[in-house]
This record gives structure tokens, sequence and C-alpha cells, in this order.
């Protein structure tokens, strides 16, 4: 969607948003054992399933949820068992702004919110491209009502890097699940 400023006929800036209404957007935040930080906070601690996709161009869009150092560990419940067969995220690699990919990705699912089954794992991401990495797990159709994200950071950068011996921060974007 995109939205403009007319000023004597003319249009003097434009805004524009993507959106991803998904089995995600508007789920219930169960559990989250760590809120993004601000200033990467913006949109909440629900910003990674309100529907909106961050900025492919600027992490500082309020759209992109960062943590410091912190591992994500959030629990959805979609509000009924529903049938699931893809689960997408994306990151961002930016090592000279301290901004780097998790170690790990996982994803659980459960019917009953307190039995969780592992629906996709994934590691060894590739740090030598800068900028989005979407992480995709299809998976065979599942039915589930609650989604468990657990997402390992670098938690201290590594000699070699800018602002290494501090936390790095791990962006995240959109949850979407279809």
């Amino acid at each position: 969607m995109q939205a403009g400023v007319v000023v004597n006929s003319k249009i003097t800036d434009v805004a524009s948003a993507a959106f991803s209404i998904n089995k995600a957007t508007g789920a219930k935040l169960v559990s989250l054992l760590h809120a993004p930080k601000a200033p990467y906070n913006k949109s909440g601690n629900t910003g990674f399933i309100n529907g909106i996709l961050a900025n492919d161009a600027r992490f500082s869009d309020g759209e992109w949820l960062a943590w410091e150092g912190k591992t994500i560990d959030a629990t959805l419940d979609l509000g009924a068992t529903t049938t699931i067969s893809q689960i997408t995220t994306r990151f961002i690699n930016s090592r000279g702004s301290w901004i780097h990919l998790p170690t790990s990705v996982e994803v659980l699912g459960s019917v009953d919110g307190k039995t969780f089954t592992r629906l996709g794992f994934q590691q060894n991401f590739d740090e030598s491209k800068e900028g989005n990495l979407p992480v995709l797990f299809t998976v065979p159709s599942t039915s589930v009502r609650y989604i468990q994200l657990i997402v390992h950071p670098v938690a201290i950068i590594p000699a070699g890097f800018a602002g290494a011996g501090n936390p790095s921060w791990l962006f995240m974007d959109e949850l979407i699940i279809k």
C-alpha cells in the first residue's frame, strides 16, 4: 500500500507498507521470554505477528524487532486448531552494524499448548551474504493450535568483527504461517 502527501497539486512525500495477512496475524502471544529491545521495538512485543512486513532497506523502520544478545522464545496461540504447511520469517545480517544471523531457528507445534513437537530446525546459515535472510520451513500438512519459535543469537560477537566482545543484535521480521 502507498500513501502520499499532496501539496499544491504535487505529491511531496510517499510512504509505503507491505502486508502479509496470514494464520499468525493477530495470534495471541502466550509467552515471550525476552522482549525486543529499544529502540528496535516500536511495533511492540507482537510486532512480528501484526501482518506488516519490515522494510527491506532500513532496519530502523519500526517493524524490524531486535534482541541484543538474547534468545527469542515466543509461543503463540492461533485461537483454534489450524492446518499449517509453511512457516517463514526473515533475519538481517549486517555485521558491520553488530547485527548477526541467528545460530539456530526452531519451530515447534502443539494442539494443547503443553506437549510440543518439532516442526523444523535450521542452523549454519550462510553469513557471507549481507542483507535479509528468509528462513522457510515447509512441513507436512499438520494441525496445531500453538506455535513456539526459538531463535538463538550469536550471544557475543566474535573477534575479527565490528563490536567484538559485545552482545550481538538479532533482528527479526514478520512470522508468516500458511
